[in-house]
């Protein structure tokens, strides 16, 4: 199996993952609907705001109500899902509360996990394992840099 190219120390790369999510990342969405009645949509994805790129880990404030989906940022135009597969372990943590288990798939993309957060709460979550999102090449929950596959991603 073919593992991902960011196996090197890049200080622009390193820049370069804080400012945007990569492809097949773990990220996170506040709503009802992570696809927004777009899944598909070339001209509506990817993205640029609206979700939160989580990676192995992310605390973050929400800054809207509605239910918290965990997803893979892979497959927003093309829905080509068939070929993913694996799972992520998360654990959230909602303002210091009880943490929650959570197997985030790549098939389907979006997990709601039937928490319903506020405006203000402090989101923690921590993601570890490996998916395949693509014939032969997995990748972590920091996914993976690849400028080719830019164009299908649901946040970049």
């Amino acid at each position: 199996m073919r593992r991902c190219r960011r196996c090197f120390f890049d200080p622009l790369l390193e820049l370069y993952k804080k400012i945007r999510a990569f492809h097949a990342a773990l990220l996170a969405y506040i709503g009802t609907d992570p696809y927004q009645g777009q899944w598909g949509s070339r001209s509506f994805f990817p993205q640029h705001t609206g979700y939160v790129n989580v990676g192995s880990e992310k605390t973050f404030v929400a800054d809207k109500s509605g239910m918290l989906w965990l997803g893979i940022n892979d497959d927003a135009i093309t829905q080509s899902v068939q070929d993913n597969y694996g799972s992520l372990s998360t654990v959230i943590t909602i303002n210091s509360g009880a943490p929650q288990n959570f197997a985030v798939t790549g098939n389907p993309l979006w997990t709601n996990t039937g928490i319903t957060v506020n405006v203000g709460d402090i989101i923690h979550i921590t993601a570890s394992g490996t998916w395949v999102y693509m014939a032969g090449v997995s990748t972590d929950p920091n996914g993976i840099y690849d400028a080719e596959d830019d164009y299908d991603e649901f946040y970049n």
